[in-house]
């Protein structure tokens, strides 16, 4: 199948009409990799780290970190429009827009046999312009609308480190993205940034 069909295809699931994905295609900055398994991985420009561990003093560079497209169709087959919407609207675009980039998660969390999923974790914020949502069914479009107020756009990663060998230039895998309050002392942080996470390991100087 070609790249391209599986966002035809992704949206196709909720909207039920194909033809009306030239909103999506027409110069959609949507990259995508064919990964040795077969499946399609679409590949989001982010700031990422080389070590797995950064502190700090660790600046971040340039690279890629990827989204499964089997994962999003799961989640159209549900129905989660608002969340696919957000993912092209915000996460393809947005995300090397980050403001700041935390790491581990104060919370237990078990992912993918690793009894310490939740130290590694990265969380990168900011506060868009606008959030996305669809609208209608089989002949809908994505729109904008104002983003909810008081909150900052969060993307969850998990760090590429069972298959950094087969797929180098994946830096770490999007787990998830959502809407959360903005912390009152830190702009552009979730609330509670502090308690939430291990640490603040980058944040973006302003022009």
């Amino acid at each position: 199948m070609k790249a391209d069909c599986y966002i035809v295809e992704l949206m196709a699931e909720f909207t039920g009409f194909a033809s009306n994905m030239g909103v999506v295609m027409d110069g959609w900055p949507c990259k995508l990799r064919e990964l040795d398994s077969g499946e399609w991985c679409y590949l989001i420009d982010a700031k990422v780290f080389h070590n797995d561990s950064p502190s700090p003093e660790d600046a971040p560079c340039d690279g890629n970190l990827g989204m499964l497209c089997k994962d999003l169709q799961e989640r159209a087959a549900r129905g989660d429009s608002t969340l696919i919407a957000q993912f092209f609207g915000l996460v393809v675009p947005g995300t090397i827009l980050a403001r700041h980039i935390f790491k581990g998660l104060e919370r237990p969390l078990l992912a993918d046999g690793d009894d310490h999923a939740d130290k590694c974790k990265f969380v990168y914020t900011r506060k868009p312009a606008y959030d996305y949502i669809w609208i209608g069914e089989k002949e809908g479009k994505m729109r904008s609308q104002d983003v909810p107020i008081g909150c900052v756009f969060a993307v969850y990663v998990t760090p590429n480190v069972k298959h950094k060998d087969q797929f180098p230039e994946i830096s770490g895998w999007i787990d998830h993205w959502a809407w959360l309050e903005e912390d009152s002392g830190l702009p552009e942080a979730t609330d509670g940034w502090i308690d939430r996470y291990d640490m603040k390991v980058w944040t973006r100087e302003q022009q």
